[in-house]
């Protein structure tokens, strides 16, 4: 039966805790990823007495976190879209730093090279201006291959980031999943674990930085976590994890999977998002396509002066003969391969030349070519003989050897050619 006594004891009890509430508060003011809580008070059931119906008092009816769904939702989004703009910023800055840096860029450099060739068209029996020629020739080949060695140690520097992205995820996303068990654990309580709360969606914030998140929280609790295009991570207290590994055609080029029930799966670059969306991004967008064309311009720079040259008598009376060395197309062959089928590549056309890679696979019965980049299929000409190689976008290559079904390789036309 309530009395005064009692009813005064429920109200000092509920308004300690409140106390308690508040003084965690205060104690976790600048604790990154906090969130308020607030004692919620609720009336006790009371009894009768007599005829009549009297209250038992106060109590905390549970402590509640002041946290917003929407808003952490759209700082999710806020800092996955920085992360990413941030990450191809800073990267790209750099290739623009070194393609038009007045002193080391290639302009300048192609500029002092003619002048020079201009200089011996005006006194070609002058000694001194063949010798200032060969020169500026052996100092843009330096050029070419300066600008190539530091668009590679790009590269590297991308495979390293790749693989600290992936190990942060992962790390990530294990924490989360231990986090699901003891929440879902605690779940049954009164007042939820707001601590533990605050900590899986710090966790879940991290992870924003690094990928494209999405979430879905379920009735006992557990929160399900998908990045990308809809992949899960986390699924209660289970996560899949992503993989770093050398790609198909290059071991020393890192790709990232997701680790599916049934095999790996590439992560979609445009749905990535995050630090990692930008780096692959950055690699498949900009420095890719960056070092092709360093390599389609070195090619058509060398060919165009050694046909030019080839073409003229030298101080004896002589026809000229080349004045640069060029590397035919690279070869690359995927590591599934299980027929020693080979092949041979050399440029045509400099007109009809893209400077992409294409990837040549065998079916069984016929070769079919495709961009690496895009998928697109590119119609072949030719046989695929020494005596009538396949024709394509300025190349022409040849195969040999013994295929087997489903084997692949790939034709890389200039990236290479720089160095």
């Amino acid at each position: 039966m309530p009395d005064s006594l009692n009813i005064s004891l429920t109200g000092m009890q509920a308004f300690q805790r409140a106390m308690q509430v508040t003084s965690h508060n205060i104690a976790n003011a600048n604790t990154p990823g906090y969130s308020r809580q607030v004692a919620d008070f609720s009336a006790r059931a009371g009894g009768g007495q007599g005829n009549t119906y009297l209250g038992g008092g106060v109590q905390v009816s549970t402590i509640r976190r002041i946290y917003d769904n929407l808003q952490a939702d759209q700082l999710r989004s806020s800092m996955t879209g920085f992360a990413r703009f941030d990450t191809l910023n800073n990267l790209s800055s750099r290739i623009d730093t070194l393609l038009a840096d007045p002193d080391t860029g290639l302009n300048s450099g192609l500029q002092s090279f003619f002048n020079s060739v201009q200089d011996v068209a005006t006194d070609p029996s002058s000694i001194s201006a063949r010798q200032a020629m060969i020169g500026e020739a052996n100092g843009i080949v330096g050029r070419f291959q300066s600008m190539d060695a530091r668009l590679d140690e790009l590269d590297k520097e991308v495979n390293a980031r790749l693989d600290l992205a992936v190990d942060d995820i992962n790390r990530i996303a294990i924490s989360i999943a231990d986090l699901n068990g003891k929440i879902a654990l605690a779940n049954n309580a009164t007042t939820p674990p707001n601590d533990l709360l605050d900590a899986r969606d710090a966790l879940v914030l991290e992870l924003s930085g690094q990928v494209n998140v999405s979430t879905n929280i379920q009735e006992d609790g557990n929160m399900s976590v998908f990045i990308g295009s809809g992949q899960p991570l986390v699924t209660a207290g289970n996560a899949r994890l992503l993989v770093a590994s050398g790609s198909e055609f290059d071991l020393t080029r890192t790709t990232v999977s997701y680790q599916g029930a049934v095999g790996n799966t590439p992560l979609d670059v445009s749905s990535t998002g995050g630090n990692l969306g930008g780096l692959l991004e950055y690699r498949s967008r900009i420095l890719d396509p960056t070092r092709q064309s360093l390599g389609q311009t070195a090619i058509a720079f060398a060919t165009s002066l050694n046909r030019q040259n080839s073409a003229g008598m030298d101080l004896r009376n002589n026809l000229g003969g080349d004045l640069f060395s060029i590397s035919e197309p690279g070869i690359l062959y995927s590591n599934t391969n299980t027929g020693t089928g080979t092949a041979s590549a050399t440029v045509t056309d400099l007109g009809a030349l893209t400077g992409a890679d294409y990837v040549l696979e065998y079916d069984g019965a016929a070769y079919s070519l495709s961009r690496a980049d895009t998928g697109e299929a590119i119609a072949l000409a030719g046989t695929g003989s020494a005596g009538d190689p396949f024709r394509a976008d300025g190349i022409s290559f040849s195969v040999a050897g013994l295929p087997a079904a489903g084997d692949r390789l790939l034709i890389r036309t200039g990236q290479d050619a720089a160095g």
